[in-house]
């Protein structure tokens, strides 16, 4: 199995000098025979490679030296640096990769504490690496009105989420942390008390007097926060629908959607968009 999109305004080995972070490439792929990879000189660009599964240990060159990486580790190279691995039929690896530069790309990844890393061992399941490339993939095939502009937000969020991930377990935060980034990460979901309290080994009962006194609410209600905050940055700052925004935020019911978000604010949604749209012609 393999699947790949590449930007057609774009090229693998030339640097992107007219926009401050973009993607060049993207793909996944589950090896069936021996997959050889070799650049001397490397590419101008990053590459991150994330393993989702493998049976054996693959080794990777990394400018000058070799490290290795098993499931649910991410590979980081930068740019000119040697690449050099080799996925075989016997090792059953499924590998996601991008491609991706810019002029502030560089900065981007210093800011976020990852320019550093080589191989970063992902514990966290809740970081949808998978899907975000297949969603980047697609954006990149469809060609769609904005489509640029959804796939370097699609990547800034990963490489956030990646970031936070590394920063949260640098500083041994504790499973209820875990939690909260969790629900902050993955706002949409409508996971049950029971799934969180699962993870971090407590009965519901423990977990929701844990995470009260962690946030001062209950996890439904931080969830719905997080919620109504996002859809009123949608609101005011995109042409999205009142339905779709109601469907990113994680409602499948337009009803329900706005029912909470004039709870939240006072108003409805279309009397939102209005009120931001009078303030912003003033």
């Amino acid at each position: 199995m393999f699947c790949a999109a590449y930007n057609k305004k774009r090229d693998l080995f030339t640097p992107v000098l007219d926009s401050p972070l973009t993607v060049i490439g993207a793909g996944y792929m589950s090896v069936e025979t021996k997959a050889p990879t070799y650049r001397a000189e490397g590419t101008p660009s990053y590459q991150l490679i994330y393993i989702k599964d493998t049976k054996n240990t693959i080794a990777f060159t990394i400018g000058n030296q070799v490290f290795t990486a098993d499931k649910d580790d991410i590979i980081l190279y930068r740019p000119g640096e040697t690449q050099k691995y080799s996925y075989t039929m016997n090792d059953e690896t499924l590998s996601f990769w991008i491609h991706f530069d810019g002029t502030e790309a560089t900065e981007i990844m210093k800011k976020l504490d990852l320019y550093d890393i080589k191989v970063l061992k992902l514990t966290d399941s809740s970081i949808p690496i998978p899907k975000t490339i297949k969603r980047i993939i697609n954006e990149i095939n469809t060609s769609r009105p904005y489509s640029d502009e959804i796939i370097c937000g699609e990547l800034y969020a990963m490489l956030s989420q990646i970031a936070q991930f590394k920063y949260l377990a640098k500083h041994n935060f504790s499973k209820i942390d875990e939690i909260i980034n969790e629900i902050r990460l993955n706002y949409a979901d409508n996971l049950s008390n029971e799934i969180y309290a699962n993870k971090c080994g407590m009965s519901v009962p423990h977990f929701l007097r844990k995470f009260k006194q962690a946030t001062g609410t209950s996890p439904l209600d931080y969830k719905l926060r997080i919620r109504m905050d996002y859809a009123k940055r949608m609101i005011s700052s995109t042409e999205l629908s009142i339905n779709e925004i109601a469907q990113v935020v994680g409602y499948t019911d337009p009803f329900h959607f706005s029912r909470y978000f004039k709870k939240h604010t006072g108003y409805s949604p279309k009397e939102y968009r209005e009120k931001i749209s009078k303030n912003i012609d003033k």
